[in-house]
């Protein structure tokens, strides 16, 4: 399994965590069964931003390759998602978390 907390983002100027502690982070599940439809449609935005970026927008160069890359992982993995939930929840479930569980100052 990946930490992606404190596995380091390295580049050659600069090594940072990939998500910071404070950053607001959404998760969603393989059994949430809007979770694949949301990781494509996510990645068709990616797609669709891609081509029209300037090298300013991306960052580096290497990252319109970069960003390929992450598509087709991304593609990939809501096939994973899709066939975990088939498998074990009959094509997932409408999410459900307790309420007081969302609360904003939730830790």
């Amino acid at each position: 399994m990946n930490d992606f907390i404190n596995r380091p983002l390295i580049y050659p100027d600069t090594i940072a965590p990939i998500i910071p502690e404070d950053e607001p982070v959404f998760l969603l599940r393989a059994k949430d069964r809007f979770a694949p439809l949301l990781v494509r449609r996510w990645a068709e935005y990616l797609y669709e931003y891609g081509p029209h970026a300037t090298i300013e927008q991306l960052g580096h160069p290497a990252m319109w390759c970069d960003t390929c890359a992450t598509i087709k992982r991304a593609r990939e993995w809501a096939d994973e998602m899709e066939r975990y939930a088939d498998e074990r929840y009959g094509g997932g479930k409408v999410p459900d978390v307790p309420l007081d569980f969302l609360e904003a100052d939730h830790g």
